[in-house]
């Protein structure tokens, strides 16, 4: 069950990162970190960094991005929200089902992503452990 989302939207992020030059990916990276905390602050987000979270990421454009360049687009989001204090860090430890990628069809020029994320309040069940067999 999901006690409560944080929803914050963005410029449209770009999705060929693999092939810029590093220094070039790092400032890029940085300036995702920037925007991510500014809409955080501007928009609010959680009183302290969330321990178990689900993101859904919505990216709205006029085409259509593979599924592995979309995934590599949101990666200095995510790591922007860890930066920025919304949740303690993005390992499979805090983000407890994988990410929801999605796909929106917008206008050229009009792109934009969408950000959620949800905070786990109860605990998936644990299941016994048995040491022995009768």
């Amino acid at each position: 069950m999901w006690e409560k989302t944080y929803t914050w939207g963005m410029p449209l992020p770009m999705t060929q990162q693999d092939v810029m030059q590093w220094r070039v990916r790092s400032a890029y990276r940085k300036r995702w970190h920037k925007r991510v905390r500014e809409n955080v602050l501007l928009y609010g987000g959680p009183p302290k960094p969330l321990q178990r979270v689900k993101l859904s990421l919505v990216r709205r454009s006029s085409r259509e991005p593979d599924a592995l360049n979309a995934m590599a687009a949101f990666k200095p989001i995510i790591d922007g929200l860890v930066l920025a204090g919304v949740m303690v860090e993005d390992d499979p430890k805090v983000v407890v089902e994988t990410p929801s990628y999605r796909w929106e069809r917008a206008s050229r020029g009009a792109g934009s992503v969408s950000v959620t994320v949800g905070e786990l309040v109860e605990q998936y069940p644990v299941l016994p452990t048995f040491v022995g067999c009768p």
